[in-house]
């Protein structure tokens, strides 16, 4: 069986970026490293997979940028979880990813991203854009001077660039009513949680959870729209203020993150006994558990780690592949329930 970087670079004691540079002779190495590598390399016969070694004598090296929004968000984690698996496969190859991780929301972290890696001289940008006219336009201007860009997970429809990845949002929106018609078909009352209006994807997952509750009869009224910036402590806060103002509440849907918050507000709700429906999106660790619990009634997944790996592919599979793209990567609407979770206590 043949020898992989990963195992060539355990028995070396280096890093899998450290094995590459001495396969591929590149520059940046202390002698002395150099040589243990080679020496592992010269015991084991290792000698490069055909199409990597074509490929990477085919291909200058290339560098992509991901500006991400903040990762106290773990959808964002799960993420990064995917671009750093694709990152360290793709390496050898001579395709170089590097992560800006934006520590808010605002408009002015995403423009000092993209001059970040404009003055990077990146071949292509994968973003997650506010939706605002300043980062539209800055995107752009790097579209006009050769830089290949792909939005994801949320859309802003004045960036020209034709490449996006993530859900029909409006589609998972309507899905969550759907869900939350069923379990309260009586109708009833809904605090809606969302991150915020500057991310597109929360505002179409609201307007067609709006729309799709509008056609319903007996009603479901939305008693009211808060933000929380994905932040969990300020999912607690609403929650307790809408169970403060309507004791007799029936259901939150939460668009994003932050819904670990959700808990201990569920935990000390006026009327303990009154169940209260949670319909929510993305399987992040914290919403297992709260389906597990009984904390919650509906995860709308969309498989992040797997949307992070897709895009360092696509990027990679462009620039050293000469694959075309599609334009519209759709990541799946998946409706997770307690029942969908595997538990080790279910099987002997």
């Amino acid at each position: 069986m043949a020898v992989t970087i990963k195992e060539i670079a355990s028995i070396a004691g280096v890093s899998r970026g450290t094995v590459d540079k001495v396969i591929h002779n590149r520059p940046g190495l202390r002698p002395e490293t150099y040589e243990k590598v080679k020496k592992v390399l010269d015991d084991l016969n290792y000698s490069p997979h055909p199409l990597a070694k074509a490929l990477v004598e085919q291909h200058e090296p290339c560098k992509i940028g991901v500006i991400m929004t903040p990762d106290y968000n773990p959808f964002i984690q799960d993420m990064l979880k995917g671009i750093k698996r694709a990152k360290e496969e793709y390496q050898f190859f001579g395709l170089e990813v590097e992560v800006y991780q934006s520590k808010s929301l605002e408009t002015q972290d995403q423009l000092d991203a993209l001059d970040y890696f404009e003055r990077s001289k990146v071949n292509g940008i994968a973003i997650l854009p506010v939706n605002t006219q300043k980062v539209a336009s800055k995107v752009n201007s790097l579209i006009d001077s050769g830089i290949q860009v792909m939005t994801f997970n949320s859309k802003n429809t004045d960036i020209r660039s034709p490449y996006f990845m993530g859900q029909d949002n409006y589609k998972a929106g309507r899905i969550a009513a759907g869900l939350m018609k069923r379990t309260l078909p009586n109708g009833g009352k809904v605090g809606v949680i969302i991150s915020t209006q500057l991310l597109s994807c929360h505002s179409e997952r609201l307007s067609g959870f709006r729309t799709q509750l509008a056609e319903y009869y007996p009603p479901i009224t939305i008693v009211d729209v808060r933000e929380n910036i994905d932040r969990g402590e300020l999912s607690e806060e609403i929650a307790k203020s809408y169970f403060k103002d309507y004791p007799d509440l029936d259901g939150i849907y939460i668009t994003g993150g932050g819904k670990g918050g959700l808990v201990p507000a569920l935990d000390s709700k006026p009327e303990p006994e009154k169940h209260c429906v949670v319909i929510g999106h993305d399987l992040t660790a914290n919403a297992v558990s709260m389906l597990l619990d009984n904390k919650a009634d509906y995860i709308i997944n969309q498989r992040a780690e797997e949307q992070g790996y897709l895009i360092i592919k696509i990027f990679f599979e462009y620039y050293f592949r000469d694959i075309i793209p599609q334009q519209f990567f759709e990541a799946p609407i998946e409706i997770m329930i307690k029942e969908s979770i595997y538990s080790p206590n279910s099987l002997s």
